[in-house]
């Protein structure tokens, strides 16, 4: 009878211990970065780029002074339009390309086609968490000395997923148990 006030002591303890393990407070905290990747590749293509060639007219030379002149034929060249179109970028990054139209030596319309291409972004996520603690059961042995007593226990120890331990032991020289809750100190991290 009286070892009941103990064993109530211990079964006391373990309510306590397994009230507070079963409390969902301490969650792991995820952190998110995000990093943003850039990449840029150039590819340059090749195109052909078609450049007028001049007509070369000769309107002043000894060799034609003393021949007709076509004259329906020149205004008919100075008044006629023109097409040309003119490659000025085409690679992956953008593809540009001017098209004017030519009459009576003035350039009479202007069209430029551009086309950009969107550069590729990969967005990675990392999630960074804590470790997830795991049980941890230990067995050792205890020495006790002092100065009239000395004793050896081989101990039991359990750790939870929340870091609380619990010890159990028992003295073989001095045959007494010895039973231990330990709770960690957690201090604020800046």
């Amino acid at each position: 009878m009286k070892s009941i006030p103990y064993i109530f002591i211990i079964i006391l303890l373990v309510v306590i211990f397994f009230q507070r393990e079963c409390n969902s407070d301490n969650q792991t905290q995820v952190v998110t970065s995000n990093v943003f990747d850039t990449i840029i590749d150039t590819v340059y293509l090749e195109s052909t780029s078609y450049v007028p060639l001049p007509i070369y007219h000769d309107t002043g030379s000894t060799l034609i002074l003393y021949h007709s002149v076509d004259t329906a034929a020149i205004l008919s060249d100075y008044f006629s339009r023109y097409y040309y179109c003119d490659t000025i970028q085409n690679d992956s990054v953008a593809s540009i390309i001017i098209c004017d139209t030519v009459s009576r030596n003035k350039i009479v319309f202007r069209k430029p086609m551009i086309t950009l291409y969107p550069r590729t972004i990969i967005n990675t996520n990392f999630l960074l968490s804590d470790p997830v603690p795991n049980r941890k059961l230990s067995v050792g042995v205890q020495a006790t000395i002092s100065s009239k007593v000395y004793g050896l226990s081989p101990t039991i120890i359990y750790q939870s997923k929340k870091e609380t331990s619990i010890s159990f032991s028992y003295d073989i020289v001095n045959k007494s148990y010895s039973f231990g809750v330990f709770f960690p100190l957690r201090f604020k991290q800046r």
